[in-house]
């Protein structure tokens, strides 16, 4: 119930952005999806891989992605030389609440990418402890493929030292998703099966729900596309026109969340 509560929650806070971007409610949604996501995979992974196993991929997720996001601040290893402007408390000037990412949109990864490679979506055999991780560190990497021409133009949540040609971002940023998502995964999937409860996502809502949440951020994109704000943002010695970023960031989820999506639920299906 708490899944398809929250999922509600999701559905109507993407198509609130999607009829209202160009309004505040479109901003409301992009502020909102990664909350109700983070919360989903709480409750997804209490269910799936119980409290002991959720709690080790939220550890694991949180230390690995601060201490490489702390490196990349310091000495620019693996995303590039950055600084954030998100709020709030910050240790070695990261903000506390960036790591939280990994684990919200990372688990949801997993779960796809779990669903996508194995036979059996929760017990790993094989060479799956290795291919799963691979899989899931590309389809988190798609999320901030996505979002990262909205998130380092028009919302500056963060600034490059040396911006790259995509809106500003560097090729270093998603090298280092990628880095950082495998080493989280293939921690967790070498412990998975001592810390994670040996139970299939037996019902519906845990099959087919994780597709849906991780396919609506797609929605608000669409609404910004359609009615994009006017104006032009400057990164560096680069202009780019602000309909033209979301246009890219509405197609590129289309071909990453989306497709990721319908993948894992036609993978579902099958079963």
């Amino acid at each position: 119930m708490l899944l398809w509560i929250l999922t509600s929650i999701a559905s109507l806070a993407a198509i609130a952005g999607a009829v209202g971007a160009g309004e505040s409610l479109g901003d409301t949604a992009m502020d909102l999806l990664p909350g109700v996501a983070l919360l989903f995979s709480l409750a997804h992974g209490s269910c799936s891989a119980g409290w002991r196993g959720i709690g080790a991929f939220f550890g694991i997720s949180y230390v690995v992605a601060f201490a490489l996001e702390a490196s990349s601040v310091a000495s620019g290893f693996p995303f590039g030389f950055y600084e954030h402007n998100t709020g709030g408390p910050r240790l070695l000037d990261i903000p506390l609440v960036v790591p939280l990412a990994y684990f919200g949109y990372g688990w949801i990864a997993w779960v796809l990418a779990a669903g996508i490679v194995r036979a059996t979506p929760t017990r790993p055999t094989g060479a799956e402890r290795f291919t799963t991780p691979l899989v899931a560190a590309v389809v988190l990497t798609g999320w901030d493929f996505t979002f990262d021409a909205v998130f380092a133009t028009v919302n500056s949540q963060y600034d490059y030292r040396h911006p790259g040609g995509f809106y500003g971002v560097p090729i270093s940023n998603f090298l280092g998703w990628l880095l950082t998502g495998w080493i989280i995964f293939q921690l967790f999937a070498l412990v998975e099966s001592r810390v994670s409860r040996d139970r299939p996502a037996s019902t519906q809502a845990a099959r087919i729900l994780p597709s849906v949440v991780w396919a609506l951020p797609v929605l608000p994109l669409l609404g910004f596309y359609l009615s994009p704000p006017p104006g032009e943002v400057t990164v560096g010695d680069r202009t780019f026109v602000v309909g033209d970023i979301y246009g890219t960031a509405f197609v590129t989820g289309l071909m990453t969340l989306g497709f990721v999506a319908v993948l894992a639920l036609a993978r579902t299906a099958r079963r």
